[in-house]
């Protein structure tokens, strides 16, 4: 660090140049990232839904491809019309290369809709992209009433409505975080360097990406994921940077040596906590799912040249504005915010009543993680992607009124022609399906039938009937010899994998975590207690968002990929402000200060900091939870209620009071261990 802090402060204008080259040229590759991404990355490795994937594949080659619907809709029963229109497109759309009707046309009982099914030949991923083209093909030629439906039309308009939250987000978040800046170091100028420092690292994070997404498949989280925790991280990083800057400048020292010193030590904990949260996050591909790793990829880069920029970008504008990073200050603000009179009745008020503070904080975490036991994970169908009131969405609903609720969604059956009967019979029978069409010959001795479910995917109904079909099918069969997949099964196969591996998902975190505080803390017992506060962060945060949307929301359950990346960003950034408070800890008690007077001394030095840089993290993540779609608001709630508890209750009482308790057994190391760890 003492390295870093020799070139940022010795060749600022260098660094800053660096930093300026890279995001003009990262905003091409940048730009491009929103075009490259898709709704994918959802297949389970060694599932029944992949197995069906595989088999239609090899041995139904003339079938492969995306299922869309062209859907017609009449104000008044007019079959013969519809049916006529529907005909018509279809010999259009068997004239188009890489499309096939499949040359049924479904009328409705009241002859006011008819749908007509169709199969494009390309992957789920490249049907999303090309749907838009496709859908005004259509109604160039069967007229602007006619509705392009299915999977790859449902997921692609979730895509579009999810870059239109990135931009709305944005343009939120940044203009609240300059207020809560200005709050936090009472200067105007001071204040714009952590929001110059965010909006470049989100320029080369999104170019990092767009360049990773020629060689890896990402999906639409990735911007998402990426641009909240950028802009929160690099606009927090900064804070403590800036703040430990003028902390050093006001204790009298040169601007090279405040540089220097606030680097050694604030920009010591930047790198540690931006390890952290990237090796939390990166626990997500423990799961072994696509979309999850693209997820753990965009945050981890997105930290990465957070803390990067903080600890190089930061210092050297800091070198070169010197004492007038403090221009456009508010004198009297400052002064009042220097006696830090709160945070000062608070740590005494903390390490008097070390054990009230510590018990009651616990209790309350685990009230509030009550409703995490009745907590449920659901895979939303095509009726729950989008918002109410969106066209797609309704025309969805109202092909399920007409047809049921299993039309868009069926289970795909493979198995061996010899025993097609027999699983046919026996799925039909099964209860909450509607009907199983006729089977289809494949090559290498395989069939294919598609089995209509009574309701709608995406409900505890549908993971049921999923079940059930697949126990029939596999004792009609016999072992190996029948496989059900499609989008239905798909959402019972994820949340099997996530309920799984979560344990094991855990157990990595808390395990590397406690393993990165030994090495940045030399002792055992903080990252003890610091990975157990963790835990009961988590499960709190959780709870609350369990209770929000789920018993008072009247959600089903929670989306199935909440929970898992909920625990690994909020691990990631419970830990970063545990991180610098426990680093300030450190330093104080090394100083001589002891136990209590360390633990009091950091809370007063950097609880206002942290709590400010909190706040930021909590107006991002509020603002990215004005969204239509119910996924990301659980999400961005629970992202906002996790930094709210932990910059609070957590970092404000629980853990100070907790040090407290322990006193000096906080830095205890065995003899083996303080004699081969790196030295501080």
């Amino acid at each position: 660090m003492r390295f870093v802090a020799r070139i940022a402060g010795g060749y600022p204008r260098t660094v800053i140049a660096v930093w300026l080259l890279a995001a003009v040229a990262a905003a091409i590759p940048a730009s491009q990232l929103t075009k490259r991404i898709g709704n994918g990355g959802y297949s389970v490795p060694g599932s029944q839904t992949q197995r069906v994937e595989e088999l239609t594949g090899d041995n139904f080659p003339g079938a492969a491809g995306e299922p869309l619907a062209a859907v017609f809709v009449s104000p008044e029963p007019a079959a013969k019309r519809l049916r006529a229109r529907a005909r018509a497109l279809a010999a259009q759309l068997n004239r188009r290369p890489g499309a096939e009707a499949r040359g049924t046309v479904y009328i409705s009982p009241a002859r006011t809709m008819a749908v007509l099914p169709f199969v494009v030949r390309e992957s789920l991923a490249d049907a999303q992209k090309n749907v838009a083209s496709l859908r005004d093909w259509i109604e160039a030629r069967a007229g602007p009433d006619v509705t392009v439906a299915g999977r790859a039309a449902v997921w692609h308009e979730s895509t579009e409505i999810s870059k239109q939250d990135l931009e709305r987000s944005e343009r939120i978040s940044v203009p609240l975080s300059l207020i809560v800046l200005v709050a936090a170091f009472l200067s105007v100028v001071a204040a714009l360097v952590p929001i110059g420092l965010a909006l470049i690292t989100l320029t080369v994070t999104f170019a990092v990406l767009g360049l990773l997404s020629y060689a890896i498949g990402m999906t639409v989280y990735v911007t998402n994921t990426a641009q909240v925790l950028g802009l929160g991280l690099a606009i927090d990083y900064s804070l403590f940077i800036v703040t430990r800057y003028r902390e050093h400048r006001g204790d009298g020292l040169e601007t090279s040596d405040a540089i220097a010193a606030a680097v050694t030590t604030t920009g010591r904990a930047v790198v540690v906590s931006g390890i952290t949260i990237a090796v939390g996050l990166s626990s997500l591909t423990v799961l072994g799912i696509g979309v999850f790793s693209s997820m753990a990829l965009g945050a981890s880069a997105a930290a990465a040249i957070a803390a990067l920029g903080a600890i190089t970008l930061v210092p050297a504008v800091l070198q070169l504005l010197g004492p007038r990073i403090d221009r456009l200050s508010f004198k009297a603000a400052v002064r009042a915010a220097d006696r830090g009179r709160l945070w000062r009745a608070l740590s005494r008020l903390v390490v008097r009543h070390r054990w009230p503070v510590l018990i009651s904080s616990v209790l309350i975490l685990l009230v509030c993680a009550v409703p995490l036991l009745g907590s449920r994970l659901m895979f939303s169908g095509t009726d729950g992607i989008l918002p109410a009131g969106n066209p797609l969405r309704e025309t969805d609903d109202a092909v399920m009124r007409e047809f049921g609720k299993g039309l868009f969604e069926p289970l795909e059956i493979v198995t061996r022609q010899d025993r097609v009967r027999s699983v046919r019979r026996a799925v039909a029978g099964s209860p909450a399906v509607a009907e199983v069409l006729p089977p289809e010959a494949g090559r290498r001795g395989w069939a294919r039938m598609y089995a209509m479910l009574e309701v709608a995917g995406g409900t505890t109904a549908a993971d049921e009937a999923v079940r059930r079909v697949r126990r029939v099918a596999a004792g009609a069969a016999g072992e190996g010899a029948a496989f059900v997949g499609g989008q239905p099964a798909l959402g019972v196969d994820l949340i099997d994998r996530v309920q799984s591996r979560f344990p094991l998902m855990v157990a990595v975190v808390c395990v590397l975590a406690f393993l990165l505080l030994m090495l940045a803390l030399r002792s055992i017992v903080v990252p003890l207690k610091a990975v157990l506060t963790n835990l009961l962060s988590v499960a709190a945060t959780v709870g609350l968002v369990t209770l929000i949307f789920q018993d008072l929301g009247g959600a089903q359950g929670l989306a199935w990929f909440v929970t898992p990346f909920l625990f690994a960003i909020v691990f990631g950034l419970s830990m970063d402000y545990e991180i610098f408070l426990l680093s300030r800890v450190r330093e104080e008690y090394d100083r001589g200060a002891g136990s209590d007077g360390a633990v009091a001394r950091a809370l007063q030095q950097s609880g206002r900091s942290i709590t400010l840089a909190a706040l930021v993290m909590m107006l991002v993540f509020l603002a990215s939870s004005f969204t239509t779609l119910e996924s990301f608001r659980q999400l961005g709630v629970g992202m906002a209620i996790a930094v709210f508890l932990d910059a609070t209750l957590v970092r404000c009482a629980l853990v100070p009071a907790a040090l407290a308790v322990l006193g000096d057994r906080n830095w205890w190391l065995p003899g083996f261990l303080a004699r081969h760890l790196p030295g501080r």
